[in-house]
């Protein structure tokens, strides 16, 4: 009951001055014709949540591919350099936002495009995702049986048809879980 007091006190000192600020349009205006003297009432979220969207969407699309196969790399492969990747996606998970996104600045944003976008936030917002969705995949294809891998080979299927057809089906819904928990590291 402690740990409630300091939420209660948030959420009411949120209410209590922001009331003012809530309205039937504040979901679906944005902010394009409203000014720092407008009331209060004039503008909305719509384009903090479109960019939101986008950022979190793009970074989705980068870094699911690459955190399942790294995952895949670590558990089904292991060459020689699982180790390394290993390790390297184990010192990316303690990473803080401020210095992937200082690293965009500086290696792309600065250097080559001089340009704000969504995309280089959602490169920032990888960068964050990658190590968190790799883990759990990780995780989640060493829970598949080897008997399931030691069939699919016995019926003639290479390594790579059957991880293709019989290990990744088998962890669809691990991986899905995989993906919830990178966005939730970045919220």
């Amino acid at each position: 009951t402690m740990t409630l007091i300091p939420i209660v006190s948030i959420v009411e000192t949120v209410v209590s001055k922001g009331y003012k600020g809530l309205h039937w349009g504040i979901l679906t205006k944005d902010m394009a014709l409203a000014s720092v003297n407008d009331p209060i009432a004039n503008g909305g979220l719509l384009h903090a949540l479109v960019g939101t969207i986008l950022m979190v969407g793009g970074a989705l699309i980068i870094s699911f591919p690459i955190g399942v196969l790294t995952a895949l790399y670590l558990t089904e492969i292991r060459g020689r350099l699982a180790r390394p990747i290993k390790f390297l996606v184990q010192a990316m998970s303690g990473v803080p936002s401020i210095v992937a996104g200082l690293f965009i600045l500086s290696a792309i944003l600065y250097p080559i495009t001089k340009q704000n976008s969504a995309f280089l936030g959602s490169l920032s917002l990888a960068i964050l995702m990658i190590p968190t969705v790799a883990r759990t995949s990780e995780e989640v294809l060493n829970l598949i049986p080897s008997d399931l891998r030691e069939a699919g080979v016995a019926l003639g299927g290479t390594q790579w048809r059957t991880v293709a057809m019989i290990v990744v089906p088998a962890a669809k819904s691990g991986l899905l879980t995989a993906v919830i928990l990178g966005v939730a590291r970045i919220a």
